[in-house]
């Protein structure tokens, strides 16, 4: 009888110490991926998994990427345009300095495609303001509307990005273009010029100092508008039928 406890015993021993090394090894598993984890760039780990700024993620991880307005927060915006601008401006130097012959890929294609970070963080900020603003998210307003339009000065005022584009517009029979993108073309080219590009360089000057009063002035007649809107009450009732 002792023998045979004495073999449950060891057997029970054994066990235990086989769960014990398997649970070992899990945990070592796990500490393993969530190391490899981290070590992902910024854009993909630190951001997804709510460690910074919501609106930095690659996707959102929400039915059909509806963006997750629970958790951002009005000082989440401002680092998103920055963060928007910085990859942006990246993207547009990558076209401007590429040693290629311009055509529609490599210059209207990659210009479209460029700032993917900023629209979506200037749709969902503009959609917000538009239909739920704050006085913190006016302030915020106030932040970008400058930075915004420097930027977007930046790229339609840029001479060499310019002289590529219109490159592509005059030669664009040399290419077997379709309907859709010589419409593109010609609404980048368009852009461009309404904006400004013929310019002399010193008045681009004079406009880039035009442009950012512009942009908070237009901000301010709108919260005057919405401001007045809000204020406003039928003070006298109209009775009918007396």
């Amino acid at each position: 009888m002792s023998c045979q406890n004495n073999i449950k015993d060891y057997s029970l021993i054994k066990h235990k110490k086989k769960q014990s090394c398997k649970k070992y090894v899990f945990f070592i598993i796990i500490a393993t991926t969530l190391f490899m984890m981290s070590c992902k760039s910024d854009n993909t780990n630190t951001v997804a998994h709510g460690n910074a700024n919501p609106l930095l993620a690659v996707k959102f991880n929400t039915p059909y990427e509806v963006p997750p307005f629970e958790k951002i927060k009005s000082s989440d915006y401002l680092p998103a345009f920055k963060e928007g601008i910085k990859q942006q401006n990246k993207e547009i130097n990558f076209i401007i300095t590429n040693k290629e012959k311009p055509n529609f890929k490599n210059t209207i294609e990659s210009l479209e495609k460029s700032g993917d970070l900023l629209n979506r963080t200037n749709l969902i900020f503009d959609n917000l303001t538009s239909a739920n603003t704050s006085d913190e998210l006016k302030k915020v307003a106030k932040q970008v509307a400058p930075l915004l339009t420097a930027h977007q000065d930046s790229i339609k005022l840029n001479s060499k990005l310019f002289k590529k584009i219109k490159y592509v517009y005059d030669n664009q029979a040399k290419e077997n273009l379709t309907p859709e993108q010589k419409t593109v073309l010609k609404k980048y080219y368009d852009e461009f010029v309404r904006a400004g590009a013929n310019l002399p360089e010193t008045k681009k000057e004079e406009l880039k100092k035009i442009n950012p009063r512009l942009a908070l002035l237009y901000l301010k007649f709108g919260d005057n508008v919405l401001a007045e809107t809000n204020n406003f009450k039928l003070k006298n009732q109209v009775t009918y039928g007396r």
